[in-house]
């Protein structure tokens, strides 16, 4: 990946945890919306979970972001380390141009 796929990456996880952290579900309309009592007590069970489980996603999107803004920080690191050694063992002007 360059690094416009990687910003690019970063901005669609950043918007990502954005959307999941602010997620939140309509209450139970009752058993007789959805025709059937244990669909609504599926639907009750599903509403208690989904706090946690958008929570993870959102966690998880943001720790992903962090990465990625790590790993392209690292690269660029490597890249100018391997530069300076080249620049020395070859005398090769290792200035970056403006």
């Amino acid at each position: 990946m360059n690094s416009d796929e990687m910003s690019r990456l970063k901005a669609h996880l950043d918007d990502l945890e954005t959307t999941y952290s602010g997620l939140e579900l309509p209450s139970n309309p009752g058993p007789s919306a959805f025709g059937v009592p244990i669909v609504a007590l599926a639907y009750d069970i599903f509403r208690s979970d989904f706090a946690e489980r958008s929570g993870t996603i959102s966690k998880w999107c943001s720790r992903t972001s962090l990465a990625v803004t790590d790993t392209v920080k690292f690269a660029e690191d490597e890249d100018w380390f391997w530069v300076q050694v080249w620049s020395l063992a070859f005398n090769w002007d290792s200035t970056i141009p403006e």
